[in-house]
Order: structure tokens, then sequence, then C-alpha cells
């Protein structure tokens, strides 16, 4: 519980940007801090940079689904449009 503490208080300690990268960002309790933060009038902007789709259908399935619902409340919680979803590409490499 020590790194998930440590990520909340970052989050909550942030004043101008909160940087995210990660495979899959399914943690409820992460995407609900970062869209308190979101809410706040004078919150910090926030990129996230996550894969359009993780490996196999497995993955699709569990993961991806997670990550939807995480990611899709913290769209509702942006009220103040401070909130970027990007994921690299590179043309011509294969997913």
């Amino acid at each position: 519980r020590e790194v998930e503490q440590l990520y909340l208080d970052a989050i909550r300690q942030a004043r101008r940007c909160i940087y995210i990268e990660n495979q899959y960002f399914t943690a409820r309790c992460l995407g609900e801090a970062v869209g308190e933060r979101l809410g706040e009038p004078e919150g910090p902007e926030v990129v996230l940079v996550l894969p359009r789709h993780t490996g196999g259908w497995l993955e699709q399935m569990t993961m991806d689904v997670l990550r939807s619902r995480v990611v899709g409340r913290m769209q509702q919680a942006d009220r103040h449009g401070r909130l970027r979803v990007l994921y690299p590409h590179q043309p011509g490499l294969a997913d």
C-alpha cells in the first residue's frame, strides 16, 4: 500500500501538471484522485500516455475494459478541459 499512497500523495500535491505513462492504468483509486483534481477550477493539467489497445484478446477483454472505465470517469470529471489522453503511434509499425 506504500506505493499506492505515494502515488495518491503525488497526485494531491501536484501544482501544474500530472504526467502518467502506464500500460494498463486500471487503479480506480488513482483515477478518482485524478478526477478530483480535474474538478478543481485551478487544478493541474493531466496527461495520460497509454497504449491504444493492449496485447492479446484476454488483455483487451480485461485490462482495456477496466482502463476504459477509469479513463471515462476522469473524462466526466474534466470540467475545465485539462485532461489529455494520448497513445504513441509510428506509421508502418504493427500494432
